[in-house]
């Protein structure tokens, strides 16, 4: 009876035991739960802030490359500022007197000029295009597109035909500068062949 007792006693005492290891397995399956979770957040803010630190090196690397077109950009600016006198002197002038010349007397009064220039101590571009300074490559695509042949000669009388306040004496045998003339203006809705009054 005793005996009975006493492993009555002891199943209790276990059964007890049991319960108590138990709920300590479930408070740390909790725990592991929670931790898990916790790992789980901090990976994924690990890869949040991977992310962002991936964008803001490549933002660095663009505001370098940045920086290097700017101060490029600038320096051609200021190179183009010193020259700018002498880029206006011989455009202005190559508009107002080259037009009555052929392709070698341009030349000639280019050099001239530039020569000019150079005594009076005033920069310019040595490599100044008169065709590319005074016009736009959408202008010239225009041109080519009205009939205009694809030549410095070319290209440079109608800039001038563009820029000059009236009508210029176009000798034209071969009648490409009629074609493209009257192809140019028609779209404008003006007709070429009558002068402008002048004020």
């Amino acid at each position: 009876m005793d005996e009975a007792k006493k492993n009555e006693q002891e199943s209790a005492e276990m059964d007890n035991i049991i319960v108590e290891l138990e709920k300590k397995i479930e408070g740390y399956k909790r725990e592991y739960a929670d931790l898990i979770g916790q790992a789980e957040s901090i990976k994924n803010e690990m890869k949040s802030v991977e992310s962002k630190v991936s964008r803001s090196e490549g933002l660095l690397a663009n505001l370098g490359s940045e920086q290097g077109r700017w101060q490029e950009t600038s320096a051609n600016f200021r190179a183009q500022m010193s020259t700018l006198a002498g880029d206006c002197l011989l455009s202005s002038a190559f508009v107002a007197y080259a037009g009555y010349f052929d392709q070698e007397m341009r030349s000639s009064l280019f050099s001239a000029w530039q020569d000019r220039l150079t005594d009076a101590e005033v920069e310019y571009r040595k490599t100044l295009a008169q065709s590319e300074y005074l016009s736009t490559v959408d202008k010239r695509m225009e041109w080519q597109n009205n009939n205009l042949p694809v030549d410095e000669l070319c290209i440079e009388n109608a800039i001038m035909l563009e820029r000059y306040n009236r009508y210029p004496l176009i000798v034209d045998p071969s009648g490409q500068a009629t074609n493209f003339i009257l192809k140019q203006y028609q779209e404008n809705g003006s007709n070429p062949c009558i002068p402008r009054k002048e004020l």
